[in-house]
């Protein structure tokens, strides 16, 4: 292949802007995919996929048609200014039929007609779930509705008609499933509190991707390109990332992309250096913003950046949280220090409020307070800001 073949496939192979759109290229999650299978399988049973940002519900619901081919699938992305009645006329714009007449006269043939499903409610004003559960209740195949980045509504009456459209098609259209996607902790976070609907209604969490599923990304992709990582490079990507595929891709393509211009079949550490640097300038900027706002000072060195990589590097539980003893196990290894907790809850308490940019969200309260990143995705970059301070010292020294 020359460098032009190798960059299209690059583009291919990884994509950190957008969401995976071929099986091909999605790799894990197999019981999420079990899961949502699970529910189409059960007449009357409807999903919901929830997790962190990041870690690649959105790729997962684009190859939903590719995953179960043998299911009718309409996928629609909400976003905040739509309501109930905006977020179903799209959904159903999405599925076609056709609408068979008979013509005039003795020897007239068939006439057919492709539609919309949305052709149904062109005249109703206000739609509830009768609507939408007349609309449905003739179809004789399986069908998927995926509303994608549902957690961008914040209207309550969305929410509650959502809600009555699922019990309403669980117990009267049983072959339609719908799968509502989108950031929460927990299913109530996302869709509201409405216990009619938890007996049909399968919930599936995203968790991040384990070290096996981020490391098929980058053998798969760096196969395509018959292009090779020296120095355990595979390992510093997988850790990087912390579970995010955006990372993954990011530091894989800019790497790749590095010893493609410079026509090396290997990946170097200095290319590495070179994408990981880019991979940071490349970074939302509500994260370089955030972190930014948190470590400046107009006083000259304090140690909140110290504290925030310790954060970063810190153990944590089953819900991604830590404590200040195990924020301050971290910081005495990386300033070479002796402290105690006491020392930078000033600092952890600081870094939940806006002035530092709220990296940091408290939990509980008292002698139980423990934190998490307000944004997931800031643990990432932290370690890619690390690895570039790092670096930067060994070349001062």
């Amino acid at each position: 292949m020359n460098e032009k073949q190798k960059l299209e496939i690059l583009n291919v192979v990884f994509s950190p802007a957008a969401p995976v759109k071929s099986k091909e290229l999605f790799f894990g999650r197999l019981n999420q995919v079990t899961m949502v299978q699970q529910a189409i399988s059960e007449r009357g049973q409807h999903a919901i996929l929830y997790g962190e940002r990041g870690v690649g519900k959105t790729s997962l619901a684009t190859i939903m048609a590719e995953i179960y081919p043998n299911v009718l699938c309409s996928k629609v992305t909400c976003n905040r200014t739509e309501n109930f009645d905006a977020i179903w006329r799209k959904a159903l714009s999405k599925m076609q039929f056709v609408m068979t007449s008979q013509g005039i006269g003795f020897q007239a043939s068939e006439k057919k007609e492709i539609r919309q499903l949305d052709f149904f409610i062109k005249d109703v004003h206000d739609l509830d779930s009768t609507h939408i559960e007349n609309v449905l209740e003739n179809l004789k195949s399986p069908l998927l509705l995926v509303f994608d980045e549902f957690d961008s509504i914040s209207d309550e009456s969305t929410k509650m008609k959502m809600a009555d459209t699922i019990k309403a098609l669980s117990d009267n259209v049983p072959h339609v499933t719908t799968l509502t996607v989108g950031i929460a902790d927990d299913v109530t976070g996302l869709i509201g509190d409405h216990p009619s609907i938890e007996r049909c209604l399968l919930q599936v969490k995203m968790p991040r991707m384990s070290t096996e599923e981020l490391r098929q990304i980058v053998i798969h992709g760096m196969d395509r390109l018959s292009i090779e990582l020296e120095n355990k490079i595979d390992t510093k990507i997988i850790e990087y990332s912390s579970g995010f595929p955006h990372y993954t891709h990011l530091l894989c393509k800019y790497a790749a992309e590095a010893a493609i211009k410079s026509n090396s079949k290997a990946v170097s550490k200095e290319q590495f250096d070179q994408a990981v640097s880019r991979s940071i300038d490349n970074a939302s900027q509500t994260l370089r913003s955030a972190f930014q706002q948190a470590t400046i000072s107009s006083r000259g060195k304090t140690q909140f950046e110290d504290v925030i990589i310790a954060c970063a590097l810190a153990s944590t539980d089953e819900y991604q949280t830590f404590n200040s003893n195990d924020v301050v196990e971290e910081f005495n290894t990386l300033t070479n220090r002796n402290v105690t907790p006491g020392s930078i809850n000033y600092n952890l308490g600081m870094l939940c409020k806006t002035e530092r940019g709220i990296i940091l969200e408290k939990i509980g309260s008292s002698k139980n307070i423990r934190y998490k990143f307000k944004n997931p995705l800031m643990l990432a970059f932290i370690k890619l800001k690390l690895h570039q301070r790092q670096e930067s010292i060994l070349f001062s020294n």
